[in-house]
């Protein structure tokens, strides 16, 4: 075991020590980490749509602004202004 260990540890320190290897190291690391700030963002935005849905349907349904701020988890200002766009439409 001691053996694969060492050998494991002599490719590292080859790999490491390589320009180009580290170079695209660090290119996929920096492709892993866009892709995944992609996916969180897209996420949020999913989110934010589903509790805007939610905030309209409650208001349609003629809940206070109190009650819907409190069963969607957001401000009274931010019903307040979904309330708006909605009267706007």
């Amino acid at each position: 075991m001691d053996n694969v260990i060492k050998q494991a540890d002599e490719k590292l320190i080859r790999l490491s020590s390589d320009p180009e290897t580290r170079r695209l190291y660090e290119l996929r690391e920096k492709q892993i980490r866009d892709e995944l700030s992609n996916h969180e963002g897209a996420k949020q935005e999913g989110m934010e749509i589903k509790t805007r849905e939610f905030v309209e349907t409650l208001l349609s349904d003629g809940l206070p602004l109190e009650k819907v701020a409190e069963y969607a988890k957001i401000s009274i200002e931010e019903v307040k202004k979904i309330q708006n766009s909605l009267n706007e439409n």
